[in-house]
């Protein structure tokens, strides 16, 4: 059964705007969307960015030179993506993660996706996150908090799932290397710091033992299988519905084929007595 996300009491209503955005003409259903978000601005001043990193949503962001800083993301949502990805938990987590500080402000729903806040910062690539004081930051912010851009993603999940995932994605995406999948020296340092932060922050001590440093390291590795498998079933799906360009197929076979080329080193690997 799927672990309900509790909106926090007191969280704003979420305005809902009956437009419906094309995915082939984005720009143009923003900008029916910004009128109704922004009635001072004038439609003659607004220029629009497409992202174009996502494969999952068409994303574009709208602003005016006047206030450069004040930038409304419009996602649509992509095709047949409600068939693995849960909306009304989206709206949810949204919440949650705002309330906490994890998050932008959501500022609508439109029948096909949502408009929220731009927030400042920069995506790290394969080589940032092996960067020893980067990943030092990053295990010990995950122990912690964090700020989210995929919510639809998010939810209630397993410790070990989410590390073993961020694990995986040291290998990219766009262009796959599992050679670049964190050696055990490495997985060790990460998990190390993110525990003595972990247990810091929830026991008050940073103490850490052998067993448990082990223990982890076999959960991440095995649910690291489960990632491989989810994101190949994902790619599948994106590879029947989507209109973004991006070969989905190719990445299915590339993660199914890395799920069973590791499957036995990895079930074979045992958690401390």
């Amino acid at each position: 059964m799927e672990t309900q996300i509790h909106v926090p009491v007191g969280s704003p209503v979420i305005r809902k705007i009956p437009i419906f955005v094309d995915e082939h003409n984005v720009t143009e259903g923003a900008m029916k969307l910004i009128k109704e978000l922004r009635p001072a601005w004038d439609s003659s001043d607004v220029r629009t960015k497409l992202f174009t990193d996502g494969t999952t949503n068409k994303l574009v962001g709208c602003y005016v030179e006047d206030t450069p800083e004040d930038v409304v993301l419009v996602r649509v949502y992509g095709h047949k993506t409600e068939l693995i990805v849960d909306r009304d938990n989206e709206l949810k987590s949204f919440q949650v993660l705002h309330a906490n500080g994890c998050a932008p402000r959501l500022y609508c729903t439109f029948q096909n996706g949502i408009c929220y806040e731009f927030m400042q910062g920069d995506a790290l690539g394969t080589q940032d996150v092996r960067d020893p004081s980067l990943l030092r930051l990053i295990s010990g912010e995950m122990a912690r908090h964090v700020r989210f851009i995929d919510y639809e993603y998010s939810s209630y999940n397993y410790q070990a799932f989410d590390i073993g995932n961020h694990f995986n994605e040291f290998a990219g995406m766009a262009e796959l290397d599992y050679g670049l999948y964190p050696s055990r020296e490495m997985q060790m340092d990460w998990l190390r710091v993110y525990l003595q932060a972990y247990k810091l922050f929830t026991m008050k001590t940073e103490e850490v033992s052998q067993r448990e440093l082990e223990t982890l390291y076999v959960q991440v590795n095995k649910f690291a299988l489960a990632s491989h498998f989810f994101w190949g079933f994902w790619a599948l799906i994106q590879a029947k519905y989507s209109t973004i360009d991006f070969d989905f197929l190719g990445y299915a076979v590339l993660r199914f084929n890395q799920y069973f080329e590791t499957k036995p080193a990895v079930m074979a690997l045992q958690i401390p007595e």
